[in-house]
């Protein structure tokens, strides 16, 4: 016997109070990581390492389990920014090693952090409206939830960005207000 793909979104909860549908999920997730590798980060005595494993592995856990499809890139930043991972949908890799975040993680240069949280911003916002706009009409009509997540770990403050943290703050509130969500850790 078949069983209906989405009937754990629809099924109504006989243990709730208000006898409600639990939320659909997001049609896609796009999550930009990013995380602080300066100088300084060596105050963190490498907790910023698993800490950054343990939300990749939650971040694989809840797609796997909602069955969204979720695009992340993975961005590392100390005056040079680099990526770990670019848009890549999580339910197709695996979440890298331990290992292979404290290679990509490990402490040097200063911090370019307002001029990496507006690129991450642009590039995100790039890759949701790409998304959907390629959707077909019928389904874009419907005005689906698409999630863009932005997620930064840093420690300390910016010394070497060209923009200024007033040209973040605007950027950031246009990011909310539009529906992006934002966490600074």
């Amino acid at each position: 016997m078949q069983t209906l793909s989405c009937l754990s979104h629809i099924k109504r909860t006989t243990y709730s109070t208000e006898n409600s549908r639990p939320p659909a999920p997001p049609m896609a997730t796009f999550t930009h990581v990013i995380t602080d590798r300066s100088g300084s980060m060596g105050s963190m005595n490498g907790l910023q390492i698993p800490m950054n494993k343990k939300l990749l592995d939650e971040t694989k856990e809840l797609a796997e389990k909602t069955e969204t499809p979720t695009f992340v890139t993975f961005t590392t930043f100390d005056d040079q920014v680099e990526h770990l991972t670019i848009n890549k949908n999580i339910l197709d890799y695996d979440v890298p090693s331990e290992e292979e975040l404290h290679n990509s993680l490990a402490p040097r240069g200063t911090t370019r952090f307002v001029d990496t949280v507006l690129e991450a911003i642009e590039e995100l916002e790039t890759k949701y409206l790409e998304y959907k706009n390629n959707l077909p009409k019928k389904i874009k009509a419907l005005d689906p939830k698409i999630v863009r997540l932005i997620n930064c770990t840093t420690d300390g403050m910016d010394n070497c960005s060209i923009n200024d943290a007033n040209k973040l703050k605007k950027a950031m509130t246009n990011f909310r207000n539009n529906g992006g969500e934002a966490l600074l850790l």
